[in-house]
Protein backbone atom coordinates (compact mmCIF):
# COMPACT_ATOMS: atom_id res chain seq x y z
CA UNK A 1 0.00 0.00 0.00
CA UNK A 2 1.31 3.42 -0.91
CA UNK A 3 1.41 6.17 2.18
CA UNK A 4 -0.05 9.12 0.80
CA UNK A 5 -0.44 11.72 2.79
CA UNK A 6 -3.21 14.43 2.45
CA UNK A 7 -4.50 17.83 3.78
CA UNK A 8 -7.95 16.74 3.95
CA UNK A 9 -10.09 13.48 3.73
CA UNK A 10 -13.90 13.67 2.25
CA UNK A 11 -16.26 10.80 3.51
CA UNK A 12 -18.76 10.86 0.34
CA UNK A 13 -18.38 12.75 -2.75
CA UNK A 14 -21.59 14.63 -2.76
CA UNK A 15 -19.68 16.98 -0.31
CA UNK A 16 -18.27 20.29 -1.76
CA UNK A 17 -15.89 20.42 0.74
CA UNK A 18 -13.62 18.35 -1.65
CA UNK A 19 -13.85 20.86 -4.82
CA UNK A 20 -13.37 23.66 -2.30
CA UNK A 21 -10.34 22.37 -0.66
CA UNK A 22 -9.06 21.43 -3.55
CA UNK A 23 -9.42 24.75 -5.25
CA UNK A 24 -7.68 26.59 -2.44
CA UNK A 25 -4.57 23.98 -3.35
CA UNK A 26 -5.34 21.15 -0.62
CA UNK A 27 -4.31 17.48 -1.60
CA UNK A 28 -7.91 15.64 -1.20
CA UNK A 29 -8.45 12.15 -0.82
CA UNK A 30 -12.30 11.53 -1.67
CA UNK A 31 -14.24 8.47 -1.03
CA UNK A 32 -17.04 7.32 -2.35
CA UNK A 33 -19.04 4.03 -1.58
CA UNK A 34 -21.35 4.21 -4.74
CA UNK A 35 -21.96 7.21 -7.43
CA UNK A 36 -20.09 10.48 -7.21
CA UNK A 37 -22.39 13.15 -6.75
CA UNK A 38 -23.84 11.62 -3.31
CA UNK A 39 -27.17 11.06 -2.36
CA UNK A 40 -28.52 14.15 -2.91
CA UNK A 41 -28.02 14.34 -6.86
CA UNK A 42 -28.12 10.60 -7.70
CA UNK A 43 -31.38 9.54 -5.67
CA UNK A 44 -32.69 12.04 -3.46
CA UNK A 45 -33.08 16.11 -3.73
CA UNK A 46 -32.71 16.32 -7.07
CA UNK A 47 -34.57 13.42 -8.44
CA UNK A 48 -37.14 13.50 -5.99
CA UNK A 49 -37.77 17.70 -7.45
CA UNK A 50 -38.53 15.98 -10.64
CA UNK A 51 -41.06 13.66 -9.63
CA UNK A 52 -42.82 15.79 -7.49
CA UNK A 53 -42.62 18.25 -10.41
CA UNK A 54 -44.55 15.62 -12.48
CA UNK A 55 -47.12 14.23 -10.06
CA UNK A 56 -47.91 18.40 -9.84
CA UNK A 57 -48.66 18.55 -13.62
CA UNK A 58 -50.58 15.86 -13.66
CA UNK A 59 -52.53 17.12 -10.82
CA UNK A 60 -53.44 20.32 -12.60
CA UNK A 61 -54.03 17.91 -16.30
CA UNK A 62 -56.51 16.74 -14.20
CA UNK A 63 -58.00 19.50 -12.58
CA UNK A 64 -57.99 21.78 -15.42
CA UNK A 65 -61.84 22.10 -15.90
CA UNK A 66 -61.98 24.42 -13.26
CA UNK A 67 -60.04 26.74 -15.49
CA UNK A 68 -62.60 25.89 -18.65
CA UNK A 69 -59.53 22.93 -20.00
CA UNK A 70 -60.83 19.97 -21.02
CA UNK A 71 -58.07 17.10 -20.84
CA UNK A 72 -59.69 13.84 -21.30
CA UNK A 73 -57.12 11.42 -20.35
CA UNK A 74 -54.37 12.94 -17.95
CA UNK A 75 -52.21 10.03 -17.22
CA UNK A 76 -48.07 9.37 -15.83
CA UNK A 77 -46.31 6.58 -17.27
CA UNK A 78 -43.89 6.45 -13.59
CA UNK A 79 -40.96 4.04 -15.06
CA UNK A 80 -40.83 6.33 -18.28
CA UNK A 81 -40.64 9.23 -16.41
CA UNK A 82 -38.26 7.75 -13.79
CA UNK A 83 -35.94 7.08 -16.85
CA UNK A 84 -36.41 10.42 -18.20
CA UNK A 85 -35.42 12.60 -15.06
CA UNK A 86 -32.43 10.28 -15.09
CA UNK A 87 -30.48 11.54 -17.82
CA UNK A 88 -30.12 15.40 -16.61
CA UNK A 89 -28.84 13.71 -13.04
CA UNK A 90 -26.23 11.91 -15.17
CA UNK A 91 -24.81 15.10 -16.85
CA UNK A 92 -24.96 16.63 -13.79
CA UNK A 93 -22.63 13.55 -12.14
CA UNK A 94 -20.91 13.72 -15.47
CA UNK A 95 -20.11 17.73 -15.28
CA UNK A 96 -19.04 17.41 -11.80
CA UNK A 97 -16.30 14.62 -12.19
CA UNK A 98 -15.00 17.01 -14.57
CA UNK A 99 -14.25 19.84 -12.43
CA UNK A 100 -13.39 17.26 -9.41
CA UNK A 101 -10.82 15.97 -12.60
CA UNK A 102 -9.70 19.60 -13.06
CA UNK A 103 -9.26 19.98 -9.10
CA UNK A 104 -7.10 17.19 -9.14
CA UNK A 105 -9.56 15.55 -6.54
CA UNK A 106 -10.67 12.35 -8.74
CA UNK A 107 -6.86 11.09 -8.80
CA UNK A 108 -7.13 9.82 -5.43
CA UNK A 109 -10.98 8.43 -5.40
CA UNK A 110 -11.89 5.25 -3.97
CA UNK A 111 -14.89 3.59 -4.92
CA UNK A 112 -16.00 0.28 -4.71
Amino acid sequence: MTNNEYDLIVIGAGSTAAGNAAGLGKRVALIERDKLGGTCLNYGCDPTKTLLHTASVLYHARHASALGLCIPQAEADWVAEWSASLWPWKSFRFIWQLTMKKQSVLKDVWQK
